[in-house]
């Protein structure tokens, strides 16, 4: 397994997608040996005890010289930043130790070392997809207002296109999160074998919870990741005002990850920053309502998925619930512009019951379509057919 990080601990969606796959091969009884650049080893002591860590040294962190450099060059910059020549023959040494049945990629950054490999040891080559980059990156691109950025964005696009549809044509599997994805990447490569693996929720670690908070709204978020930062801008200059005019007592709770990246000049004081929770049902008791307002991306949201089984009843815009079949209404609210935001959250804070039957409904949707038990098999069955298609006799 070649992944752009360590995932441990498992605190944002991406690093929960990428231990979920480990734990289903695990159950599938498949040794696994996991390769991850050094700088992003995160707990690497607990992950190795899972399975056999191999740490490269590739220092992927973005830097405004590096995206000058590469400017002008054909390959995306997120694939440029997580590929050299050295970690590449590290990887080559690791797999002439060892004899191998498959090469298994977590997210697409690092297919270049895949690729590689691929051919050199003509082995069976499977992506887990979490997102269409190219997607993202149109996204951004029809969002941002500042002109020389979407320019810029517009040019990374379209090398991200060329990029990860050559990636798909190496591939002899592709797990997308949802169908709406593995139609899209069909379209991208139509021979492609695709195989939906929808994210799994621990409902056994994520307890439902629902608690009557009012003039509490929750926003959690991951803003490393660039659609998350997006979303959070818009919620500010946007939609923030709106609320704060229609719940004039509202309060604005912002939990996760790498809220240092924030902008907070000018943020008025009801916008409380209350950092990142190592135990994520602590959440339950701050808010009734989480808003999701997401207006890039692809894949699947892994944040609605807990929101949702720890009993919050969320607001989401129709881009941020995609790939969850939820009905609206009954499991969470669909709302995408400001104003139609701030009619739902002012109208589940009004009414207690009506935003607890929806979190009680919630949590039944994810413990019958999202639990973590039917996946796994999906998984193994996957690589079973795949592997024995390669197999004489």
């Amino acid at each position: 397994m070649i992944s752009p990080m360590v995932p441990m601990p498992a605190d944002d969606g991406g690093r929960l997608c990428i231990l979920s796959m480990v734990r289903y091969l695990k159950g599938g009884g498949h040794e696994i040996h996991f390769v991850a650049p050094r700088t992003r080893a995160n707990d690497a002591a607990a992950f190795a005890r899972e399975v056999s860590l191999h740490l490269i040294d590739l220092d992927p962190r973005s830097t405004i010289p590096g995206r000058l450099r590469h400017a002008f060059g054909p390959l995306p910059y997120a694939a440029q930043k997580f590929f050299s020549e050295r970690a590449l023959n590290e990887i080559r040494d690791i797999a002439k130790m060892h004899r191998f049945d498959a090469i298994h990629v977590e997210h697409l950054y690092v297919m270049r070392f895949a690729s590689a490999l691929k051919r050199e040891l003509r082995l069976p080559l499977v992506l887990h997809e979490h997102n269409i980059e190219t997607m993202i990156l149109r996204h951004f691109a029809r969002n941002t207002r500042n002109p020389l950025v979407r320019l810029y964005a517009r040019a990374e696009c379209r090398k991200m296109h060329a990029f990860e549809t050559a990636a798909l044509r190496d591939c002899d599997l592709v797990f997308p999160v949802t169908a709406e994805d593995g139609g899209k990447l069909r379209q991208m490569a139509p021979a492609l074998n695709v195989v939906v693996l929808p994210h799994g929720v621990d409902t056994q670690r994520l307890r439902f919870s629902h608690c009557t908070v009012p003039e509490r709204l929750l926003f959690l978020t991951n803003l490393d990741w660039l659609p998350n930062r997006e979303s959070f801008d818009y919620y500010t200059r946007d939609i923030h005002p709106a609320l704060k005019s229609a719940v004039p007592g509202l309060r604005t709770l912002v939990v996760g990850k790498d809220l240092h990246r924030a902008d907070r000049r000018n943020l008025p004081p009801d916008i409380e920053f209350r950092g990142f929770l190592p135990d994520l049902n602590e959440a339950s008791s701050l808010a009734s309502v989480a808003l999701v307002p997401l207006r890039i991306g692809s894949g699947i949201r892994v944040k609605i998925l807990e929101l949702m089984a720890m009993g919050i009843t969320v607001v989401s815009t129709r881009l941020g619930a995609q790939g969850i079949h939820v009905r609206d209404g009954e499991h969470l609210l669909i709302a995408d512009s400001p104003e139609e935001i701030t009619r739902a959250v002012k109208g589940l804070l009004a009414d207690p019951d009506r935003c607890r039957r929806i979190a009680v409904s919630a949590r039944r949707f994810i413990e019958e379509n999202h639990s973590t038990e039917a996946f796994g098999s999906i998984v193994n069955d996957a690589y079973g057919s795949l592997l024995a298609a390669r197999r004489p006799g």
